[in-house]
C-alpha cells in the first residue's frame, strides 16, 4: 500500500515497508518486545500488475489493525466503499465478511 505518488517497484515497496516496520516498532504497549525485521517482498505480480492482496498474507484481524492504526481515520471509509475493499481483499468470502472483521478489529493495535 504504497502512497499513491510513489512508484511501485520493489525498492520502493521495501523502503516502505521497512518505514512502517520501524514506526511499529516505536508504538508503546507492545505484549513482547518488538522484533519484526523485514523478510521479503513477497509481492505477486501478473502482467506488470500486482495481482496479490493483504488477505493473501494477513489475518483479517491483522489487517483491520493495521489500517485503523496506520491508514484510515475511520473503519466507514473502507466499508462504504467497494472498490477499496476489492484492493484489500482477493478472497469472496473475506470481502463478505469484511464489514464484521474490520468492526470488530479495527482497533485491535491501538
Amino acid at each position: 500500500m504504497l502512497p499513491c505518488h510513489v512508484e511501485n517497484t520493489e525498492a520502493n515497496r521495501k523502503a516502505w515497508a521497512i518505514r512502517i516496520i520501524t514506526r511499529a516498532k516505536t508504538v508503546p504497549g507492545w505484549r513482547y518486545p518488538a522484533s519484526m525485521e523485514f523478510a521479503a517482498d513477497d509481492t505477486k505480480m501478473k502482467g506488470g500488475e500486482i495481482a496479490g492482496k493483504l488477505d493473501d498474507f494477513l489475518l483479517n484481524s491483522d489487517i483491520a489493525g493495521l489500517l485503523g492504526k496506520f491508514v484510515f481515520e475511520d473503519v466507514k471509509d473502507v466499508i462504504d466503499d467497494f472498490d477499496t475493499i476489492d484492493e484489500i481483499y482477493g478472497h469472496e468470502n473475506n470481502k463478505k465478511h469484511c464489514p464484521e472483521t474490520l468492526s470488530l478489529f479495527w482497533n485491535c493495535w491501538m
